[in-house]
């Protein structure tokens, strides 16, 4: 149950970062998102950097609901974990309890990967050219974490 409960408080947190820094770029990005959206009357003029900041947004925004879903799942597996052990209704959602938890950790990972994703976007956006390299050395890191222990 405490292992439930540091995985519902981990994805909290993420959700939060991500929400956070979904308002903040969403506040920095709104004058150049409102110049090429707010005023074309044709099709709006995309530069790269906005492109950029379409991506970042969508990046957060994706973690943000991949945390927020997690922490659904990890509180309704919480409640059925809190069931006293034995008793009827417990017997009855346990297979359910387990697929929440299983839900969770796949959407938990999934919004730590968007989140660490926005690392090679803002390296872009500061300089087009440590973007790729931005992007190649957090893959790299990603597939050694889902490498580790399967040797």
């Amino acid at each position: 149950m405490q292992t439930l409960r540091n995985s519902l408080m981990s994805a909290t947190m993420t959700a939060s970062t991500a929400a956070l820094g979904l308002v903040a770029t969403a506040t920095l990005a709104g004058p150049s998102l409102h110049s090429s959206f707010g005023e074309a009357t044709g099709v709006p003029n995309v530069t790269p950097r906005l492109a950029l900041e379409l991506v970042l947004l969508a990046l957060l925004f994706a973690s943000l609901v991949s945390s927020t879903m997690a922490v659904r799942y990890y509180n309704h597996a919480g409640f059925i974990g809190s069931m006293p052990v034995g008793s009827e209704p417990r017997r009855r959602w346990e297979r359910a309890g387990a697929d929440y938890v299983r839900r969770a950790g796949i959407l938990y990972s999934w919004g730590l990967r968007h989140l660490v994703l926005v690392a090679p976007v803002v390296a872009s956006i500061l300089h087009p050219a440590t973007g790729p390299v931005a992007a190649l050395f957090v893959v790299t890191v990603l597939f050694g974490f889902d490498r580790v222990g399967t040797t």
